[in-house]
């Protein structure tokens, strides 16, 4: 990385590290016992009090004060926290985390009487599928006053770090597999529980290696366990997007990556409507090179039928890098002609540029034009354009097409090519 780089990737990483720090942090927090009586200095789970009813608003104290942190903890006040903790991440990440359930028969939750709380709960059911997988979460049930478990809790959790992955907000934490003593692979809710706990490293067990999955939660045990873990995905939330934009740094600024090697097969006609006028069939290879920094491109055209002819440029320039996943490069240079007409030779001006697409789809353009001040027809100006797309074959191997119009110096004028191209890309 340049230095140039590393100092922007500082700037951008200072910011991104700002930002969160004012969206995730009060301008002041006291003890969670100065704001709830039942809640004593140094109690066990006061840090997590603090963390998700203080700082996050995750969870509520009663009017009168009171913390109330044994009562069970229930499916209803879960979904109040889950609308909250996704409000964050969404404005943390500045992307919505909708997954609405394809193909699945919608949530309609009978059971919860109309209002706003059975709205959210809709919300969070369908649009974000965040209940996909708890046993006795129905279609047509919710049964909210039951007390949550840290296995529901874990599959939720999961639930919301699979779409997040699917989104490339998160990416794994890391590898290997967790042990816990009192689950096995027959655990209902282990592939969740191995996924949060060993591939996003965002909830963990006790110190005596058990996972409690089957424990029902107090709002004391959810405080102190979401407060654990609302920090640790926030904190993979903002890791991924660091690295994405180290990534973007990093990234190879020339055109196309690498050095592209491209054949094509252009179909044309020339002179279309005109006497002169017909079909050839060409063969092209263009090979993009960079030295030092440096962009050298080199373009061959072998006219095949229906006679030989045979045109080459050749350009440079300094390569400039890429703007998100538009890349353009201009380039000054040279190009020559030898056909049946005769030949030609002048500079050339032009530009390559490509647009960058998901699943590594891309659209490609190049425009120039070339002065011929040697040879046949000194000082005519020739124009050459093209459009394409292109798209992953195997490995490095790529697959073109697209269309293609160009100019050749003839006895009275100017030939006018428009080509349909078809060829393979390799890049090295």
């Amino acid at each position: 990385m340049t230095p140039f780089a590393r100092t922007r990737l500082l700037l951008a990483s200072t910011g991104v590290a700002a930002a969160v720090a004012l969206s995730s942090s009060p301008a002041f927090a006291g003890p969670a016992s100065d704001t709830f009586k039942d809640v004593p200095m140094g109690h066990w789970a006061e840090q997590g009090v603090l963390e998700v009813a203080l700082k996050r608003d995750l969870m509520k104290g009663d009017a009168d004060g009171f913390f109330r942190g044994n009562a069970p903890f229930t499916r209803y006040q879960f979904a109040e926290s889950l609308k909250v903790l996704i409000r964050e991440l969404e404005a943390l990440s500045k992307t919505s985390w909708r997954a609405p359930r394809a193909g699945a028969a919608p949530f309609v939750f009978k059971d919860v009487p109309a209002g706003e709380a059975r709205t959210n709960l809709l919300t969070l059911a369908n649009d974000y599928g965040l209940f996909a997988n708890i046993p006795d979460v129905t279609s047509y049930a919710f049964y909210g006053s039951r007390s949550v478990t840290r296995y529901e809790m874990a599959v939720v959790i999961h639930n919301l770090m699979r779409r997040a992955e699917a989104l490339d907000l998160v990416r794994p934490a890391g590898k290997g597999e967790a042990r816990f003593s009192d689950m096995d692979s027959l655990s209902w809710a282990y592939e969740e529980v191995l996924g949060v706990s060993s591939r996003y490293k965002v909830m963990v067990g006790f110190p005596d290696g058990s996972f409690r999955g089957p424990e029902e939660l107090t709002r004391y045990q959810y405080a102190q366990a979401i407060g654990q873990t609302f920090p640790m995905i926030r904190a993979l939330v903002t890791r991924t997007a660091s690295d994405k934009q180290a990534a973007a740094q990093e990234r190879d600024p020339r055109l196309q990556a690498l050095n592209p090697l491209r054949l094509d097969l252009a179909a044309s006609v020339f002179n279309p409507g005109q006497a002169n006028g017909g079909t050839d069939l060409s063969l092209r290879g263009r090979f993009i090179a960079y030295p030092s920094g440096w962009f050298l491109l080199s373009e061959t055209r072998v006219g095949l039928l229906p006679g030989l002819s045979l045109s080459e440029e050749i350009g440079g320039m300094w390569a400039l890098p890429t703007w998100g996943p538009f890349q353009l490069q201009p380039y000054l240079g040279a190009q020559a002609m030898l056909g049946g007409n005769g030949a030609a030779l002048g500079p050339s001006l032009g530009a390559i540029a490509r647009w960058s697409l998901p699943n590594d789809w891309g659209l490609h353009a190049k425009a120039g034009v070339s002065s011929m001040l040697l040879g046949q027809a000194p000082g005519q100006a020739l124009l050459h354009y093209e459009l394409g797309a292109d798209a992953p074959l195997v490995g490095t191997l790529r697959g073109t097409a697209g269309v293609a119009s160009w100019e050749a110096p003839a006895t009275a004028g100017k030939d006018q090519h428009l080509a349909v191209t078809a060829g393979v890309e390799l890049r090295f």
